[in-house]
């Protein structure tokens, strides 16, 4: 019996490692809410000193980045991971 419950212990410490292994993967591969903020930028062909109000938020792997110039109001959907801009609105 005892033998049985270091397996499990052993079992339990490895999905643990491999777990937290995976999670840190994932985080690294965010591109962050400043690389994410300057692609938004770029497509607008806007600097930041020619914006205002500048928002970026990370929801469920991605970035929605939101900032206003004298064009308007502009949001952004893009992905965390890749950088892609999936939504890109102007009001």
């Amino acid at each position: 019996m005892r033998r049985g419950f270091s397996w499990t212990l052993v079992l339990i410490l490895f999905c643990a490692l491999l777990g937290g292994a995976l999670v840190r993967r994932q985080a690294a591969s965010v591109i962050g809410k400043g690389a994410a903020l300057e692609i938004a930028l770029d497509d607008a062909g806007l600097t930041r000193s020619q914006t205002s109000e500048k928002e970026v938020d990370y929801e469920h792997g991605y970035y929605i980045v939101e900032f206003e110039s004298r064009r308007g109001f502009y949001f952004y959907v893009i992905n965390a991971h890749t950088g892609e801009i999936l939504n890109m609105e102007i009001v």
